[in-house]
């Protein structure tokens, strides 16, 4: 998880620097293979391999996933990127209704930031 994350972060904060539009859109395309690929990764409530994929993702001692998730949501994106981020969001909060209280905090945080 911690892998694909590190892609996501790197290759999608890539992306938006880059001016080289065939490159960025290189960067995108593997941004958006390590969304996929954690979405899979922790779909599905109930089932204890997604269930702890899930908390390592999102739970008390994570990689820190959800200010990544509400960061990229915020910034420009290309569709299919927001597209796969909108199902992160879906997903967590269909899972455990108590992750759209980590996003709001973390968007919050955000915002704190940026003041």
């Amino acid at each position: 998880l911690k892998l694909y994350l590190s892609l996501l972060r790197a290759c999608a904060t890539r992306a938006v620097e880059e001016r080289d539009v065939v490159a960025a859109s290189e960067w995108d395309d593997v941004a958006l293979k390590a969304s996929l690929s954690l979405f899979h990764a922790t779909y599905g409530a109930g089932d204890p391999i997604s269930d702890a994929a899930r908390s390592n993702l999102v739970g008390p001692d994570a990689v820190d996933f959800v200010p990544t998730l509400m960061r990229l949501l915020k910034g420009p994106a290309p569709a299919p990127l927001l597209l796969s981020l909108a199902r992160h969001v879906h997903g967590l909060v269909g899972s455990d209704p108590t992750n759209a209280k980590r996003m709001e905090v973390a968007l919050r945080g955000m915002e704190e930031e940026e003041e």
